[in-house]
C-alpha cells in the first residue's frame, strides 16, 4: 500500500472514529440533565378559608393531584375543574399547572417539581379555597366558588 494511500486510510478511519466520539458526546449531554429547580419564586394565598373534610376541601384535594398527575401528559401545560355541592348547590374548582418547556422538563422532573408545589400551598396556605405558587420550574394555581 502506498504512503499516501495509508495516509487516506488514516484520515478516514481518525474522522471515523472523531464522529464516533462526537455521537456518544451529544447523546451523554443529552440525556444528563440537573433536577428540577423548585425555588420559590413567589406565592399567594386567597382570604377565604374553608373547613377541613369539607366539600369544598376535597373538590380542592381532587383538583390539585389531578394537575400533579397529568400536567407532564399534556405538553406541560394542563387546566382541570370539579364540581362540589355547596350551601348553594352545586360549585367549581379551577386549577391549572405549567412545567417549563425552554428548557423542557422531563415528565418525572414536571412531577417532582408540581408535588413540591403542591406541599408549599398546603404548608404556606392551610385551609384557603384559592391559592398559587410559581417556582422556578413549575406554577400551579388553584380556586373555587365560595360555598
Amino acid at each position: 500500500m502506498s504512503i499516501q494511500r495509508k495516509a487516506e486510510v488514516g484520515m478516514f478511519l481518525s474522522s471515523r472514529s472523531m464522529s464516533v466520539i462526537l455521537c456518544v458526546a451529544v447523546l451523554f449531554v443529552s440525556t444528563v440533565r440537573a433536577p428540577p429547580n423548585v425555588a420559590i419564586l413567589s406565592i399567594w394565598c386567597g382570604p377565604i378559608p374553608m373547613a377541613l373534610q369539607s366539600p369544598v376541601s376535597n373538590a380542592i384535594f381532587r383538583v390539585v393531584e389531578d394537575l400533579k398527575e397529568n400536567t407532564s401528559r399534556h405538553n406541560n401545560n394542563y387546566w382541570t375543574r370539579k364540581t362540589y355541592v355547596g350551601l348553594n348547590g352545586e360549585r367549581r374548582c379551577f386549577g391549572q399547572a405549567t412545567c417549563n418547556v425552554q428548557p423542557y422538563l422531563w415528565a418525572q422532573d414536571c412531577l417532582e417539581c408540581l408535588r413540591v408545589a403542591k406541599v408549599q400551598i398546603i404548608l404556606r396556605c392551610q385551609f384557603k379555597i384559592s391559592a398559587w405558587v410559581q417556582l422556578q420550574d413549575c406554577y400551579m394555581r388553584f380556586g373555587c366558588e365560595t360555598p
